[in-house]
Parts: C-alpha cells; structure tokens; sequence
C-alpha cells in the first residue's frame, strides 16, 4: 500500500521542488482537472492574483507550493486512473469518506499530510477497501 505520494516522487522532483517549480504548472493543473483556479490557489494559500503576477514575471513556486501542487498533481493522476476519470476522481473528493471518518477529502487537501491520508484512502479503494 501507498504510505507516501513521496514514493513516487523521483530524486529530479524532489530537486525541482526544492528550487521552485514553474507556475504555469499550476496553469496547467487546473486546466486538466477542471479545478478552478481559485480552488487550487486556496489549497496552496496563495491568492489567484499573486499566481496570475508570478506567471507574468516567469517566477516559480516556493518549496512549500511547489511540493503541495506535485503532491496534489500525483493524488489527482492516480484517483482519475483509479476511479475511472477525473470527473468520477473530482466527484468523489466532494463527498464525504467512509474511510476518512465521514470527512471529505478536498476537504484535507491543504495540507502535505491531509493528501498523503487522501491517496492512502484512493489507495484503499483501488484495492477494494470500502469508499
């Protein structure tokens, strides 16, 4: 079983985390998801306007953003894969989890750990455990 999204990080992310990765990763990451930016942006605690400057200045993330959102990237990847989409994937995350003592899971997605607990629960679910 998943302990970490860390374990599929590789030692070129890690680097690249610790520098600060591109902002237009989190650009991106929203587009794919059909997460608004302003969601995503509240998940690293950085307002859509400083991302919006940061883009037009070509600066990156802190550490701290920057291993939040390839966390989250990982988390989203693996749930579309497991659950199906990333509508399905997306749709769970609003509802309350079994497995999470009833919380919902976008809900704990502010946090490094809040999405370890995430993945470890998508994780469960893929294996058979109950959602």
């Amino acid at each position: 079983m998943l302990t970490s999204l860390t374990e599929y990080m590789n030692l070129q992310q890690i680097r690249a985390i610790q520098q600060g990765i591109p902002v237009e990763r989190f650009f991106t990451l929203a587009q794919q998801t059909g997460i608004s930016q302003e969601k995503l942006a509240g998940l690293l605690e950085v307002s859509p306007r400083t991302l919006n400057r940061y883009r037009r200045e070509g600066k990156n993330l802190g550490a701290k953003e920057s291993e939040l959102l390839v966390k989250l990237s990982l988390l989203l990847k693996r749930g579309a894969e497991i659950f199906g989409n990333m509508e399905a994937f997306i749709s769970w995350l609003g509802q309350p989890a079994y497995g999470l003592d009833r919380q919902v899971p976008f809900e704990l997605l502010y946090t490094s750990e809040g999405v370890n607990l995430v993945a470890n629960e998508v994780e469960r679910i893929a294996y058979g455990d109950l959602a």
